[in-house]
């Protein structure tokens, strides 16, 4: 793994914030994507811990879950 940078926990922050994730202007940039997983790789050690998160990410993007009711949603701005 390479050494961890300021700039792959603020993509990480940046790609995870509801207030910009949900903003119909926000476009994943695939660098952003990939230092938030570089960033995620360095915190979890374990595969299917990994496999875990990467189902609830998909659930976040997709606004799925407990990431799509109403509560949730009124609080993401």
């Amino acid at each position: 793994m390479g050494t961890s940078t300021p700039y792959t926990l603020h993509a990480t922050t940046y790609y995870l914030n509801p207030y910009y994730h949900y903003n119909l202007n926000f476009k994943v940039n695939a660098n952003i994507k990939i230092e938030s997983y570089q960033c995620l790789e360095r915190i979890v050690s374990d595969a299917i811990e990994m496999c875990i998160i990467d189902l609830q990410l998909e659930s976040f993007k997709d606004a799925k879950g407990l990431f799509g009711i109403e509560a949730t949603i009124t609080t993401r701005d």
